[in-house]
């Protein structure tokens, strides 16, 4: 009522608001809640897999929960469209519809030799696996950490050259030290650099935010 909005300057929106309470994150709290409810679940799952849970999670939306039982699973699948399996896009689905397959049920009928043999081998399978409501896929709740990257974009302002220099310098330092913590080492460097976007003011709404800039990589 008063205008605020999501993502908003908590400053701003105290002054639309001056009774505005600020919440302090639990971070803790959340971290055990979360735990519990997700070996709760996982202690529940008898023959159940990724792809029905994620179906399942689908039809509960946008507020609900919904209970899919093993009797049910063939019922259910078959009347899934094939766009809710993972992996079919627009041209996939482009595909299959001019084969005449709208739904999982529709996709039972097709062989496996049919859908390798319009789909490639590995995606063939994969098809005819999931239509089905097959998912061997493990559920995985770490994931690989792929980069390691430092990035500051607030409070840094550069009028020399050597000062970009000397901050270089340092942001690579910081970079081999979390490598190292990480055990890892790289085969890209990736160099991101945020300027002034020409005729954007030099003072930023922000007080020492990036402001308007382009992004150079």
């Amino acid at each position: 009522q008063v205008g605020i909005k999501n993502g908003m300057f908590f400053g701003y929106a105290k002054q639309l608001c001056p009774n505005l309470q600020a919440v302090p994150y639990d971070f803790h709290a959340y971290k055990e809640v979360a735990r519990t409810m997700y070996e709760t679940l996982a202690r529940n799952l008898r023959g159940s897999n990724i792809l029905l849970a994620r179906m399942a999670t689908r039809k509960a939306k946008p507020d609900g929960q919904y209970h899919l039982k093993p009797e049910e699973v063939d019922d259910f699948i078959r009347g899934q469209l094939v766009t809710s399996l993972p992996g079919v896009g627009r041209s996939m689905e482009s595909k299959l519809t001019s084969l005449g397959i709208k739904t999982c049920g529709d996709l039972q009928y097709m062989t496996m030799a049919k859908l390798q043999k319009e789909f490639g081998p590995k995606t063939g399978q994969m098809l005819y696996r999931f239509c089905r409501g097959l998912d061997d896929r493990p559920v995985r709740t770490e994931k690989e950490r792929k980069s390691v990257s430092a990035e500051i974009n607030y409070g840094i302002r550069f009028t020399q050259p050597k000062e970009a220099e000397g901050f270089l310098l340092s942001l690579s330092e910081e970079i081999q030290r979390r490598l190292e913590a990480a055990g890892m080492k790289g085969k890209r460097l990736t160099l991101k650099i945020m300027v002034r976007k020409p005729g954007a003011p030099i003072e930023t709404s922000k007080f020492g935010g990036h402001g308007i800039c382009d992004n150079i990589t």
